[in-house]
């Protein structure tokens, strides 16, 4: 963080020595780099900061399978689902991982006393899936068929994939459960294996 204080104090002391134009293009740099903090590549991954609500956690919960021992968020953006999961199961191991760097902060403070539960930073297609008894994701329709070809090659039959919102294109889900919230919210429960 200081360092960040450093960088913003000369750059905030250069630019008040630019002429008009300079100072526009300083504040387009900044707005650039902060975007980019807490967005990360949506660009490249078209994947944008979706937020899970509380309630889409309460069915969460409410459907964890009891045998599950190690649950994944992919993408787990400010952290709150695998918190509220983690508080509310201690005997299960809880993962986030979030690619932009300020939700990825925002995660690890928030998860900083849950003793099972951790967040990466880092790509989500580097990660391996193959302990994982649950995988959450809440992306995009975007990568979703590249998420169902990662969940099939990496994890156990009997294991479960829940993506908020976006379905995975022609698969059917073992259950659809409906959040009840404004947005119309709906969760697609796949279970690895089934026929």
């Amino acid at each position: 963080m200081r360092l960040m204080h450093l960088v913003l104090s000369g750059l905030l002391a250069w630019q008040l020595s630019l002429p008009v134009r300079g100072h526009i293009a300083i504040y387009e740099a900044l707005v650039f780099v902060m975007l980019w903090l807490v967005f990360g590549r949506v660009d490249k991954d078209r994947v944008p900061l979706y937020l899970s609500s509380r309630l889409a956690c309460e069915c969460l919960e409410q459907q964890l399978p009891k045998t599950a021992k190690c649950w994944v968020d992919l993408g787990c953006g400010n952290g709150q689902v695998v918190a509220w999961m983690a508080t509310r199961h201690p005997e299960v191991s809880f993962l986030g991982v979030e690619q932009a760097w300020v939700p990825w902060l925002w995660a690890r403070w928030r998860c900083r006393q849950l003793h099972n539960c951790k967040v990466l930073h880092g790509n989500l297609w580097s990660l391996s899936l193959a302990s994982a008894d649950v995988v959450y994701a809440f992306l995009s329709p975007a990568p979703m068929a590249a998420l169902w070809c990662k969940v099939n090659s990496e994890m156990r039959p009997g294991s479960w994939m829940v993506s908020n919102s976006f379905a995975i294109p022609d698969v059917s889900p073992a259950k659809v459960i409906d959040v009840g919230q404004t947005l119309q919210t709906r969760l697609f429960c796949y279970e690895l294996g089934r026929s």
